[in-house]
């Protein structure tokens, strides 16, 4: 059985989607992709998360949890502050989205994450505040994890600007960012600011993956470049932790020792059951994890 440590921020996310007028108020951040490995993976995988939620919500978010018989909640820890609250409102189309934050929680220490260090087949570090590790942290984790860091950039590279629109900024030292992770996934212009200041060929990345929603989804191993068209959807749902869905698909391909190219089409395959549907996956989700991995596109 396997074991997946994930590390990043939890907050309470209030979703304004276009077809409705009222506000969908629940967990979110790195509960995406903790309820998504949990379903993709069912009894062939423990979900290990380090993260914090604060005293009033914990009891709560623990029973949430628990309803995903293979996630421990043994290091979901009490957010000393505030747990953060985020607003998210689509356009029409679900192609854009304004994301306003009020960002009062406290980063993750490694004194908090070294107790999974040992145990773990593989780590994935999500950005949902932005500042959910320090650099310093994440430097100590690759100096004493030696397996595969998988990391999602996404709020890395955004402003705090609490209660209002988050943008995107540069960061301090982006080649001492990168060159800790194996596996480093973003969207299109999650890279172009992060590679800014930057010289990818540098770092010790092994792949690259750059999401681009209705567009597919490009990877890039070594000098080898991999181009894997969307899944077309009728009617857009709900795109909220498609990025953490499509996580998810990768780390099944990747601790399944499948190619990168299948790893990419079932990935992207999971990011488009997800926009079919509002929220994140329920304990009961099903699909044919045969048959999506028999998916054969470009």
């Amino acid at each position: 059985m396997f074991k997946i440590g994930v590390i990043g921020s939890t907050c309470i996310d209030k979703i304004i989607l276009p077809d409705r007028k009222k506000i969908i108020k629940n967990f979110g951040g790195v509960v995406y992709l903790l309820t998504a490995l949990s379903v993709i993976f069912k009894n062939k995988a423990i979900i290990i998360p380090v993260t914090k939620i604060e005293k009033k919500y914990k009891n709560k978010f623990i029973k949430l949890l628990q309803k995903y018989k293979n996630i421990n909640t043994n290091y979901v820890y009490q957010e000393p502050k505030k747990t953060n609250i985020v607003t998210l409102k689509y356009d029409k189309n679900h192609l854009n989205r304004c994301e306003k934050s009020i960002l009062k929680s406290s980063s993750i220490k490694y004194k908090e994450i070294e107790p999974i260090l040992n145990s773990v087949d593989i780590l994935i570090i999500t950005f949902i505040s932005g500042y959910d590790i320090t650099l310093k942290t994440l430097t100590k984790i690759r100096k004493n994890y030696k397996k595969i860091i998988y990391g999602d950039i996404h709020s890395l590279i955004l402003t705090k600007s609490n209660n209002k629109p988050r943008k995107f900024k540069n960061i301090k030292k982006p080649d001492d960012w990168i060159k800790n992770f194996d596996i480093l996934q973003g969207n299109l212009l999650e890279w172009k600011i992060l590679l800014k200041n930057s010289n990818i060929t540098k770092n010790n990345l092994k792949k690259l993956i750059i999401t681009q929603g209705d567009k597919g989804v490009i990877g890039i191993e070594k000098e080898k470049i991999y181009k894997i068209d969307s899944v077309k959807i009728k009617k857009v749902i709900d795109t909220t932790g498609c990025g953490d869905t499509f996580t998810a698909g990768m780390i099944y391909g990747i601790l399944n020792k499948l190619n990168f190219k299948k790893s990419l089409r079932i990935a992207n395959y999971f990011a488009y059951l997800k926009a079919k549907k509002s929220g994140f996956f329920k304990p009961s989700f099903k699909f044919n994890i045969s048959r999506i991995c028999k998916i054969r596109r470009n």
